[in-house]
């Protein structure tokens, strides 16, 4: 009974503080996950409050450029080191500490001076005031336009001239700029800073997107069923190639504090060629296993969130939702934390997705070089169903299947399917990172081109089907 009194009391006091503050730009309730260019995600949750005849609230802290090519794993986040709420004006502050002032409860049409320093003075409008659709629901949102002048107040070409901000009555800012590097970035950053950011989800309640962890990933019952088609090629540097397909069934589940341990039956045909000089031998094997999914405290840290290994000499960043990216790796020297130089490869990819466990892997670019690459293809989730089931009764399956290149990778507009034997007709399905077919393209010859123009630049996987079996699988990048 105290217990639902105190609950009462929390819910009386939020609905109290909604009335006074209507409109609100940051809450500390709940995580929010923001979309910035190059698709850079980034997290904002409020670690500390402070209440006094102001209410300053402290983001948690992200990694932020903090010089040339310098980063500072406790540097705040976009939205600085701490925001101050008094009345309806919400204060943010800069890299320099100078103020971003955000009236909540401003009217159609008014403005007010947002920020100012010796060389600029940006002047915010309430130009729109609407319901419009937030994370999939109807709400009260305005819409505030910036405009730039100089210290005598002439318009001054200026890239926030025109840009906006959106405020949401329920989910505070859905639209926003990166107010730690405002007006403008000042260093020279080894890699991408996002200036602006889109709402894509928050925790409470759960709406949108939402952060994945590692016992999310692998959430298998019994009766779940994953099929596979894995595809390796090093023959032009001296290696081995194959072409493997695999069933994955989920025979039982035990819950452990730190582990989750599955027992699998995994079917496996394999044709394998051991050089360029041998023939491909197949095999077939079907066996019961122990598989054991333990903890990874890195995988489930949230967007920008810096995690340190080792001694404390290195830190991993993942950019994105970890499900669908791979960690940025910086290390420390002179006081400063710097991106890696190894250059990150563009063709190295891992994906998931919730209760699917693994959905894409592979590494390498030109395939008549070096690839290797694993697709999932299809799953069985209760009643749900995904994909084409693979049949690996039939050990001379991958027989007789013709030798097959896909290039460029990357491409910037086309790509040409070759297959040196053509008997019958064949079909080239295009996927979405997502698994969602946005192309079929029937191949009724030996040599096909198939453009990719109307699609944007990315990461998309592609398979290659012959009566309704898939027989080859991999990725494109288009640049």
């Amino acid at each position: 009974m105290k217990k639902l009194f105190l609950i009462l009391i929390v819910l009386l006091i939020t609905i109290s503080l909604k009335s006074q503050n209507s409109y609100q730009t940051v809450y500390s309730n709940r995580t929010a996950y923001f979309r910035g260019e190059y698709n850079l995600v980034e997290t904002i949750k409020i670690d500390s409050c402070k209440f006094n005849n102001d209410s300053i609230l402290f983001p948690s802290r992200t990694l932020q450029l903090i010089g040339d090519e310098c980063y500072d794993p406790f540097g705040g986040s976009w939205a600085g080191k701490k925001i101050i709420i008094h009345d309806h004006w919400n204060y943010f502050f800069n890299d320099d500490h100078d103020t971003i002032k955000i009236k909540t409860n401003a009217t159609l049409n008014e403005n007010w001076n947002l920020f100012q320093n010796p060389d600029i003075t940006i002047i915010a409008t309430v130009t729109s005031w609407d319901t419009l659709t937030v994370l999939g629901v109807l709400d009260s949102v305005k819409i505030i336009t910036l405009h730039v002048y100089d210290h005598t107040m002439k318009p001054q070409p200026h890239e926030l001239e025109g840009t906006t901000i959106a405020i949401s009555k329920h989910f505070g800012l859905t639209k926003t700029l990166n107010f730690t590097h405002f007006p403008t970035v000042k260093f020279r950053p080894a890699y991408y800073v996002t200036k602006n950011l889109d709402l894509i989800g928050i925790t409470n309640p759960e709406l949108g997107q939402q952060h994945i962890k590692w016992f999310d990933v692998f959430d298998f019952q019994e009766g779940d069923e994953f099929h596979y088609v894995n595809s390796s090629n090093s023959l032009m540097s001296g290696g081995s190639a194959h072409e493997k397909k695999y069933i994955i069934r989920i025979i039982k589940r035990e819950n452990f504090a730190d582990s989750i341990r599955y027992t699998e039956q995994i079917e496996t045909l394999l044709k394998y060629r051991q050089n360029t000089s041998s023939d491909y031998i197949t095999t077939y094997d079907n066996q019961q296993v122990t598989n054991v999914v333990y903890k990874n405290a890195e995988f489930d840290h949230e967007p920008g969130v810096p995690v340190f290994r080792n001694d404390s000499s290195m830190l991993v960043v993942y950019p994105s939702f970890s499900v669908n990216s791979s960690p940025e790796i910086y290390f420390k020297k002179n006081d400063c934390w710097h991106k890696s130089n190894v250059l990150d490869d563009a063709c190295n990819y891992t994906s998931y997705e919730k209760g699917r466990g693994l959905i894409a892997s592979g590494s390498g670019c030109w395939e008549w070089q070096s690839y290797n690459n694993t697709q999932q293809v299809y799953y069985k989730k209760n009643s749900s169903t995904w994909g084409t089931p693979l049949l690996l009764t039939n050990i001379n399956e991958l027989l007789d299947l013709p030798e097959i290149k896909v290039y460029p990778n990357p491409t910037a507009d086309r790509i040409y399917v070759y297959m040196n034997d053509f008997s019958r007709s064949y079909s080239f399905e295009l996927l979405d990172a997502k698994g969602e077919t946005i192309k079929k393209t029937e191949l009724k010859t030996k040599s096909n081109i198939i453009s990719l123009e109307e699609l944007n630049s990315g990461l998309y996987f592609y398979r290659l089907m012959k009566d309704n079996k898939q027989i080859k699988s991999g990725k494109i990048i288009k640049i």
